[in-house]
């Protein structure tokens, strides 16, 4: 199969921050699935901190606790996307 007729799939994610150790979270899921010369389809998604976002956070992504707060939490969004993608 050549890449031109694959099916691919792109995945952005954003955190607050790149140390686990010291709290930070992924809070944004964006995937997008493309074929060839097709239009991708997108979707975003928030996840629950499940903790208030850090100032240094909120300033560099404009994110507020309210806008993650209702949001699933990280474990029920990997087994979602675990699923679509046959990975989990």
């Amino acid at each position: 199969m050549h890449l031109k007729d694959s099916k691919l799939a792109l995945v952005d994610v954003e955190t607050t921050g790149i140390s686990p150790e010291m709290g930070d979270r992924i809070f944004d899921k964006a995937r997008g699935v493309s074929k060839r010369a097709q239009r991708p389809r997108q979707a975003s998604q928030f996840i629950n901190l499940e903790r208030s976002i850090l100032r240094d956070a909120r300033s560099v992504r404009s994110i507020a606790d309210a806008e993650v707060s209702h949001a699933p939490r990280i474990k029920a969004v990997a087994q979602t996307f675990g699923k679509l993608y046959s990975i989990a």
